[in-house]
This record gives structure tokens, C-alpha cells and sequence, in this order.
């Protein structure tokens, strides 16, 4: 497993280390809707920030290895730095909650990062199946990620 894998993984132990580490200090998740939106707050601050940032510098700096890593022989061109660019969004939004701080406010950062990375599932399965696309980072990576952050958001959306 090369670097540029191993950092895959990053964005999904960063999110399940501010869940988990919020779940241990409130001891609750679930019916206690003030400890829900302080966990989702403390995960856009903690987890769509960093994880953000991080996907705008790798796909903008990085963009042909991003995309080769992907098993996109494209050449890391205008894709990759329109994913840098529609992450830079949730920079601005999870600063922007820093300042503005209100339930409403973080819900709406979670839907629609929710909605962008239901869109990243759609295209890396769409493209293993139509094109038998198999890299790692294609198939495991992306979606898995991708998928458990979606399952996080949308529960203390709909719970807090």
C-alpha cells in the first residue's frame, strides 16, 4: 500500500476519532439533542475543516497523482481541481459556523457536505462498474469514507 493510500484513511479515522472521542467526554449520543449538536459541531470544526482542507490541497497540488491513484488516467486536469474547489466551500463553511453558531447553521454544512460526498459515491461506483475501475482508492477508499461520514452527518443532523 503506497502513501497516497494510506492517506486515503485519514479523513475516515479523523471523523470516527472526533465521534468517538465526543461520544467518551458527553457519554451520550442519540435522544440528547444538545449533546448531538455539540458532537456535530465539534465534528464540522474538528473533522470537515481539516479533511477539507486537506482535499483541497491534495487535489489541487497533487492532482495527477490524485487522479492516478483514483485509476483515472485523465491526467489529473480540470476534475481534480474542481474537487479542490467545491472542498474549499466546506472550509469556508465550517470557519464561517465559527462565527455564526447556531444549530441551523452546522445542520446546513452537514447536509450538504452529506449531498457533495453522496455525489463522490454515485461517480467512483459508477465508474467501477461501467469501466471495471478496481483501484483502491476507487473502490474502498473514496466511497467507504465517503459513506460513513454520510452516515454520521445525517444521523446528529436529524437527531440534534
Amino acid at each position: 500500500m503506497n502513501n497516497l493510500n494510506l492517506a486515503s484513511f485519514m479523513p475516515i479515522a479523523l471523523m470516527l476519532g472526533v465521534l468517538v472521542y465526543n461520544i467518551l467526554k458527553t457519554r451520550t449520543i442519540g435522544n440528547n439533542k444538545v449533546a448531538n449538536a455539540i458532537i456535530l459541531k465539534n465534528i464540522i470544526w474538528y473533522a470537515i475543516l481539516p479533511n477539507s482542507l486537506f482535499f483541497f490541497l491534495g487535489h489541487m497540488l497533487n492532482s495527477k497523482k490524485v487522479a492516478k491513484s483514483i485509476g483515472w488516467g485523465c491526467g489529473g486536469g480540470g476534475f481534480q481541481k474542481e474537487v479542490a474547489f467545491a472542498s474549499l466551500i466546506y472550509v469556508v463553511g465550517a470557519i464561517y459556523s465559527m462565527f455564526n453558531q447556531n444549530i441551523n447553521t452546522f445542520k446546513t454544512i452537514a447536509l450538504l457536505n452529506s449531498s457533495w460526498l453522496a455525489g463522490t459515491v454515485i461517480v467512483h461506483l459508477e465508474d467501477m462498474i461501467k469501466n471495471n475501475n478496481l483501484s483502491f482508492n476507487n473502490v474502498v477508499a473514496a466511497p467507504l469514507g465517503s459513506l460513513i461520514n454520510i452516515s454520521v452527518l445525517l444521523y446528529l443532523t436529524f437527531r440534534s
